[in-house]
């Protein structure tokens, strides 16, 4: 089932590509519609800042938007 709350679905944000260690870049967010570039700009410049332009263009061509989904045991 998705994870819903408040109206707001959570959306798992995954880029492969700009962490220099190789490992992923993962960030969770509530929103009420499906991420738009404009939403992960948002995401970029409260992880990184706005002055911070490196990796930035990757950032928004190579994420991966995923819905959460969760199981009840």
């Amino acid at each position: 089932m998705e994870v819903n709350f408040n109206g707001k679905t959570l959306y798992h944000i995954q880029n492969m590509n700009i962490c220099s260690d190789g490992s992923a870049f993962d960030d969770f967010v509530w929103a009420d519609h499906y991420p738009t570039e404009a939403d992960l700009l948002l995401i970029w410049e409260k992880e990184f800042g706005q002055d911070e332009t490196s990796g930035l263009d990757e950032f928004l061509t190579s994420s991966e938007i995923y819905k959460v989904y969760a199981e009840e045991l």
